[in-house]
């Protein structure tokens, strides 16, 4: 679980994401999302806010992701887990697979949201359908806690969520 707490950092954006999802922005987004990692990376966090929060509120998600990161860990504004959740929620109903991550961690280990192996579970079956095989370890600890029928349900879950376009998580 280590890994993925590692993972699920605003720090490996770059690294994780880095040209596929810039590569599918308007050249002006990309480099506006690119300034609030610099920033970010720079340790000038209030200046990550900056960049990240209007773009946020006009619903891109990597800026959601990057914004609800920085509540999560106080960075550039008070530690907020409501105000993560909120954020990263917006991103990961969007498709964003890290933080789709993220969100299963949170339920994972009940920060900032109720403690709930299934939803931990539904939500890195999405991110892992992504594409994002480091989701794998999340399901794979989550499947030592669940019962046959509560990972069923989770799969379930994961699939009404999919098939709704992310409506009906």
């Amino acid at each position: 679980m280590r890994i993925i707490r590692q993972l699920v950092n605003i720090r490996h954006i770059t690294g994780i994401l880095g040209l596929s999802f810039i590569l599918t922005m308007p050249v002006a987004l990309a480099a506006d999302i690119e300034a609030g990692v610099a920033a970010y990376n720079a340790g000038n966090y209030d200046r990550a806010v900056q960049e990240f929060r209007p773009l946020a509120e006009a619903g891109v998600a990597e800026a959601q992701f990057g914004l609800g990161i920085l509540y999560t860990e106080g960075t550039g504004v008070p530690r907020d887990q409501k105000q993560a959740i909120k954020w990263i929620s917006l991103a990961a109903e969007q498709g964003h697979a890290l933080a789709q991550l993220s969100l299963g961690v949170k339920y994972a280990f009940g920060e900032g949201v109720r403690q709930d192996y299934q939803r931990a579970y539904q939500w890195a079956s999405l991110s892992q359908m992504k594409g994002f095989e480091v989701a794998d370890e999340l399901m794979r600890t989550m499947e030592a806690k669940m019962s046959k029928a509560d990972i069923a349900r989770a799969r379930q879950m994961a699939q009404a969520c999919l098939d709704s376009g992310y409506k009906n998580c």
